[in-house]
């Protein structure tokens, strides 16, 4: 067996697990999305007529209701920013692997390793750069909370 072939089960079973993971997110998701326009459905099932629905529609829950079904979500660029840098550090590991088994295999059979490996480590460093340059900048723009929980210029 060849010093690198080890890698070829253990590299199908995680592409199995990535493409069940997501069709196992895209279902959840789709059951959401079903979930919510059963339960806008209901609610317009409630009204007897359309002078309901406008009554409803004019008074201050029904406002908020239309603004909840109009409003886009505002993402939290700390969140991005997290997720920036966990990936950032899973590709690091990752790659930090590569390099590591390169080094055992030896210089000719682990010159490719070790090629993918520091590759991946800079891969790895350019996420955790970017997370923090857009934490910096999200910041200085305010639209980074404090721990307080307001804008950063409020």
């Amino acid at each position: 067996m060849n010093n690198m072939e080890f890698l070829i089960p253990i590299t199908f079973f995680v592409m199995i697990g990535f493409i069940v993971w997501a069709i196992a997110r895209t279902r959840q998701a789709r059951h959401a999305a079903e979930m919510q326009a059963q339960f806008h459905q209901k609610m317009l099932d409630r009204f007897a007529s359309s002078n309901d629905f406008i009554a409803f529609i004019q008074s201050a829950e029904g406002g908020r209701y239309i603004d909840s079904l109009t409003r886009t979500p505002v993402s939290n660029p700390l969140t991005k920013t997290l997720s920036a840098v966990r990936t950032g550090i899973i590709i690091a590991f990752l790659a930090g692997g590569f390099v590591a088994v390169g080094a055992i295999i030896g210089a000719s059979d682990g010159r490719d390793m070790m090629l993918f490996g520091v590759l991946g480590l800079f891969l790895g460093a350019g996420f955790l750069v970017s997370a923090w340059a857009s934490h910096r900048l999200s910041r200085s723009w305010g639209l980074e909370p404090n721990g307080n929980g307001s804008p950063a210029g409020v």
